[in-house]
């Protein structure tokens, strides 16, 4: 599990290896993104993709503090269907991460 990560990429080469569409925030190198902070994610919808920023972190309908976002920046993949936080997410939601390097 990583708990930090960087993106580095020169922004016409993730649009390009990805097949993006369209770019929706400033994008900027970073070398230490952590939880909680913003993060590019590539998004799909009706066959569009776009660059866009989310927040690093799954925070659930049941939580009652956003915190609870910085704990879970992982799944295992073993226990995905099982967990109530990510079971309903796995079969719709979802974004590439693109990244160039992790820390753990």
């Amino acid at each position: 599990m990583c708990g930090r990560f960087t993106l580095t990429a020169d922004i016409a080469d993730v649009m390009n290896t990805f097949s993006v569409d369209s770019k929706n925030y400033e994008y900027t190198p970073r070398y230490n993104i952590a939880p909680s902070q913003t993060i590019s994610v590539i998004t799909n919808y009706n066959g569009h993709r776009a660059l866009e920023a989310y927040r690093w972190g799954l925070v659930p309908r049941w939580a009652k503090d956003i915190k609870i976002g910085f704990k879970m920046i992982n799944a295992r993949a073993e226990t995905l269907k099982t967990k109530p936080a990510f079971r309903n997410l796995l079969s719709r939601n979802r974004v590439v991460i693109p990244a160039d390097g992790f820390f753990y």
